[in-house]
């Protein structure tokens, strides 16, 4: 419409909720309804059969409980078929789908274990068991009404800690998934004929199916220890794509030469989703590096940090109810601060140098060494700990303990028993994957000028531990 400024007269564009701009509309599951979406052991799931089962929750989740465009879900889900429905469900709708986070203040909580989680009944109108809503939704007819809205508008709020260990909900747009989707369409070169599928145990099983596999370096080195694996297993395979943690050289090296196949590494984050590929021509593809931005991303890196900047057609909306943390995570020409560390070669491929702060990545999972530190600080016997990330060919990254202790009154075997100590202590209240896999005694930690401990003389220190290629060392 046409609006004055000033003595001037100037064409204001709206901003138009349609349901083209809706992830599930541009996801085209209409358009080829007998073709096989989901195999799941032994079942099949076609896109038409998909699209019913989305439309059956969308059904129930709107006449039951009230769930419209803007209404949030949160949900703690197995991982299931009717899991990704019940995703799909909440985007038709235009409702907002939260993995987990209950701060996000939601109307509906979905949840796989109602004996946690029932305690939310206070904060949240409706809490329900995943297996009664899966019940329930089979005995309604399907919505297969999608609705409008716009492209700025929530598709999905992910929470992601970053590197201070503090919630932060990203907030992603339908505008900015399908975006991101599409880019990669392009990048990778997908095709209704491809298929991803990986599980350790299923492998030998699927992967011979399968067209593209997707994974973290953990998948492709226990990949390589399986003495089973063979031609046969990726003969239709066109396309191993690596992302989420650092892959080692030697992974893709031995991958290479064992297949033939050049893996394709990325790079991404929570806030922006996939940002930079290597190309899908092999010859292209930099050991190391993970490529160039992909369509619709501009990247570049701060001259004085060495931070990597980024913007995207896919970039997230902001954090939730998060402004000043939102405000300072970009810059004044609104570039997001990605808060990793590298550095462009001149033909325009990016290499990860690291990460500003000292969040451990092991497997593609988050490590907060303060954590850990914290535990390790509270036993008797101990005056100090770092904790920090060192290569390793199996998960990226591995986590270790460096410990300095009251008495220096241990010898070799006493050392080995206090070990064993600490580990088991952090094993009794962590996640298996955040236990350090070695603990070493020093006297001292290495101090600078400001008495901080300098992390990065302790990674160097012990970065030829885990790469030996031993892939007995887990």
């Amino acid at each position: 419409m046409l609006q004055r400024y000033g003595q001037k007269w100037a064409l204001q564009i709206r901003n138009v909720a349609t349901k083209e701009n809706n992830l599930v509309q541009r996801a085209k599951m209409h358009e080829n309804p007998s073709k096989v979406l989901f195999i799941e052991d032994i079942r099949t799931t076609t896109y038409g059969d998909f699209a019913r089962r989305a439309g059956q929750y969308a059904n129930r989740l709107h006449s039951t409980y009230g769930i419209s465009k803007g209404d949030r879900v949160l949900a703690r889900v197995t991982k299931s078929v009717d899991s990704v429905a019940l995703y799909m469900a909440c985007l038709k709708l235009g409702a907002i789908y939260i993995p987990v986070n209950p701060d996000s203040e939601p109307k509906l909580f979905v949840t796989c274990d109602s004996k946690c989680d029932m305690v939310f009944r206070d904060q949240v109108p409706h809490v329900i068991k995943e297996i009664d809503l899966s019940r329930e939704s089979k005995k309604v007819k399907p919505e297969m009404g999608v609705e409008n809205v716009e492209k700025s508008d929530p598709a999905c709020i992910v929470y992601t800690s970053g590197t201070t260990g503090q919630p932060k909900g990203a907030i992603l747009t339908h505008y900015g998934l399908a975006s991101n989707a599409e880019s990669l369409l392009d990048a990778w070169q997908f095709v209704q004929t491809d298929v991803d599928k990986f599980n350790m145990e299923d492998v030998m099983k699927y992967l011979p199916q399968c067209t593209v596999m997707m994974g973290v370096p953990t998948y492709y080195s226990r990949i390589l220890s399986e003495p089973r694996f063979g031609r046969e297993h990726y003969r239709n395979v066109r396309l191993f794509v690596c992302g989420s943690a650092p892959l080692s050289p030697a992974i893709w090296d031995e991958f290479r030469n064992q297949t033939g196949h050049a893996i394709l590494e990325r790079y991404g984050m929570t806030e922006a989703l996939v940002i930079t590929s290597n190309p899908m021509d092999p010859k292209g593809r930099i050991v190391g590096s993970v490529g160039k931005a992909i369509r619709g991303t501009k990247i570049r890196i701060d001259a004085e940090t060495s931070n990597i900047e980024i913007k995207s057609d896919s970039l997230f909306g902001g954090y939730w109810k998060n402004p000043e943390k939102t405000r300072e995570d970009f810059t004044d020409d609104g570039y997001f601060i990605t808060g990793d560390m590298g550095e462009i070669d001149d033909a325009g491929y990016l290499r990860i140098l690291g990460r500003s702060k000292d969040l451990v990545i092991t497997g593609g999972l988050n490590v907060y060494p303060k954590e850990l530190e914290d535990q390790i600080d509270k036993m008797e016997e101990i005056a100090e700990s770092a904790v920090i990330g060192i290569p390793h060919d199996d998960f990226g990254e591995a986590v270790v303990a460096v410990v300095c202790l009251k008495e220096n009154k241990y010898d070799d075997k006493s050392l080995q028993q206090m070990e064993d100590k600490i580990l088991h202590r952090l094993g009794l209240t962590n996640a298996r994957y955040k236990v350090p896999k070695r603990v070493f005694f020093l006297h001292a930690l290495p101090r600078n000028s400001m008495a901080k401990i300098q992390k990065n003389v302790l990674r160097l220190q012990f970065k030829e531990t885990f790469l030996e290629g031993d892939r007995k060392k887990k």
